[in-house]
């Protein structure tokens, strides 16, 4: 969106992260055909975060609203992205998330009908503001850097791109919002116990890489610590032992790339330490 005065004014920004199956050619027709204004990017390096990097970097407008790609967005979900930015207090935001199909497990939704807001230098709680309906204005996205590459489906961490992003904006100072006007049917398939088991083994251990990712760091280490903490609690009072299990697997294996990523690049120029996401900024 390249104003708030209209969102009729708008962009299309898809992004193939290295699909071998047709992707490519059908997006370009589908282009060609299509009366919106469409931008195709090609990102071969695999991950979420890094495809959202991409997108990013050839978008224009000044808010950047996302979904995923088995998701479905209301008629108005851009005219209601457009309300809540004309605050110009909120830097980012997380819409309802309802199921598309009511035969598949009840998880990765929000339903809730209330709004809420996420005051600066907050803790960001996995599945507050989900990346499948989000939004975030540019300049803030440029001023944290973009995403985590790191963070994401098709990468070391199976997901997390959103709260990692989400976690950097707050701890920058921004305000967030969750806001049920925004509307998105999520169509994930996932209907047995087994695919609801690996899920949930995924999204702990990208939890635990979250966790350490800013317990790493000394200025969030206090916050993050406490909340891991508390959540650590839980689970042991509601016998949730695999998932301490797997947030500690996925926290050590962060640390153990975080180690290699200092130790390969220890003979770097100054600056130049640890690679950064680039995003284009206006």
């Amino acid at each position: 969106m390249e104003g708030l005065e209209s969102p009729g004014d708008w962009e299309l920004v898809v992004v193939d992260n290295g699909s071998t199956d047709g992707t490519a050619e059908w997006l370009r027709g589908f282009a060609e055909r299509s009366s919106l204004r469409a931008v195709l990017v090609s990102e071969p390096k695999p991950g979420l975060g890094a495809a959202r990097n991409a997108g990013i970097a050839k978008a224009t407008g000044q808010i950047i609203a996302f979904t995923d790609d088995d998701c479905y967005v209301s008629p108005d979900f851009l005219i209601r992205i457009v309300e809540i930015f004309r605050d110009e207090r909120i830097g980012f935001m997380g819409g309802r998330i309802l199921l598309h199909d009511h035969t598949d497990i009840p998880i990765t939704i929000r339903q809730d009908a209330e709004m809420q807001v996420i005051r600066p230098y907050s803790f960001i709680q996995a599945g507050e503001l989900q990346g499948a309906n989000m939004a975030v204005r540019r300049s803030l996205v440029a001023e944290v850097g973009g995403f985590d590459p790191r963070f994401g489906k098709g990468s070391q961490f199976k997901g997390g791109e959103d709260m990692d992003l989400q976690a950097r904006a707050s701890q920058n100072g921004a305000t967030g919002i969750y806001h049920p006007g925004p509307v998105v049917w999520h169509n994930h398939g996932r209907k047995s116990r087994e695919e609801f088991d690996a899920l949930m083994k995924e999204y702990g251990h990208c939890r635990g890489a979250y966790y350490a990712k800013f317990i790493l760091n000394p200025q969030t280490r206090t916050l993050f610590l406490k909340n891991w903490y508390r959540r650590t609690k839980s689970n042991l009072r509601h016998r949730r032992f695999l998932g301490i299990l797997h947030e500690i697997v996925g926290a050590a294996h962060y640390v153990l790339v975080h180690l290699s990523e200092r130790t390969t690049n220890a003979g770097l120029p100054t600056g130049e330490d640890r690679e950064k996401p680039q995003v284009a900024s206006d």
